[in-house]
């Protein structure tokens, strides 16, 4: 079984539809977002090898002991997180969108990290293909999720996004900060054990 996830990512989402995006100074005053559909980055993660645990993976077993891994991350994504994002985003009366999980980009994602199990030399396409998806020789902020950030990079126009360092949406959206301040009075008490009331703020 794997770790219990906590709580912050889901509260992430309801303030992204209710506030506009958990942003002090917008909760100061009353917002409502108008959208009707959120989209997530669900799935970037684990079909590019963008968390920490999967250079960890790598290190020790190399690339075919990361492919194995990344199977794994799929495999399990529903259950880890799917659910909890929909019911967090559906009490807010919005739908959610999930384009990495598009059947299609999972379908050439995973092909790609088909080549993560072959020994550098044995093919020079697919040795190219593997430092696509991701090159974990390189730091974070570059290797990890290496195909997307090379996109933002290169087709969006959008170099300083694409190097930065995967941050959780807990602390990235910085509403684990605020729920720690609001249930603790100070982020520093926040001890990861507190409930997420899901009838705050409606």
């Amino acid at each position: 079984g794997g770790a219990e996830m906590p709580k912050e990512p889901a509260a992430a989402f309801p303030a992204a539809s209710v506030v506009g995006g958990a942003v002090p100074e917008l909760l100061a005053r009353s917002y409502v977002c108008p959208a009707r559909v959120l989209l997530s980055g669900a799935g970037a993660d684990e079909l590019m090898a963008g968390y920490g645990r999967h250079r960890g993976v790598w290190l020790r077993g190399g690339p075919g002991a990361l492919r194995v891994e990344l199977s794994k991350e799929l495999a399990r994504i529903g259950r880890r997180n799917l659910g909890r994002d929909d019911r967090a985003v559906s009490a807010r009366g919005k739908e959610l969108r999930l384009p990495f999980l598009d059947g299609r980009v999972v379908h050439y994602l995973t092909s790609l990290q088909q080549a993560l199990g072959v020994t550098l030399g044995d093919s020079a396409d697919l040795e190219e293909a593997q430092r696509h998806l991701c090159d974990l020789a390189l730091p974070a902020g570059e290797g990890d999720k290496r195909i997307l950030r090379e996109a933002a990079r290169l087709e969006l126009g959008l170099p300083g996004t694409a190097r930065r360092v995967k941050r959780a949406l807990q602390f990235g959206s910085r509403i684990a900060k605020l729920s720690n301040l609001e249930a603790f009075g100070a982020n520093r008490r926040g001890q990861g054990r507190a409930q997420f009331d899901e009838d705050a703020g409606s």
